[in-house]
């Protein structure tokens, strides 16, 4: 796999040491997803217009990172 090393690593290893690990995929779709979320709910809740004029590109991202090439 494909997977990053440190901290995000040492995660899934303990993850991995109790049940399988979904796949690639999978791993990618729920880290973007969670990570779009979290900086969006940011930007509405605290109403940081900085943050919300950055959401197209957030979302971008996300998109990249579910395709492969982020």
């Amino acid at each position: 796999r494909g997977t990053p090393r440190g901290a995000p690593q040492q995660l899934l290893e303990g993850y991995a040491s109790q049940r399988g690990l979904p796949p690639d995929f999978d791993l990618a779709w729920h880290t973007a997803a969670a990570l779009l979320g979290e900086r969006a709910l940011r930007a509405v809740n605290r109403v940081r217009l900085d943050g919300l004029a950055r959401l197209p590109e957030l979302v971008d991202l996300a998109h990249h990172i579910l395709v492969g090439d982020g």
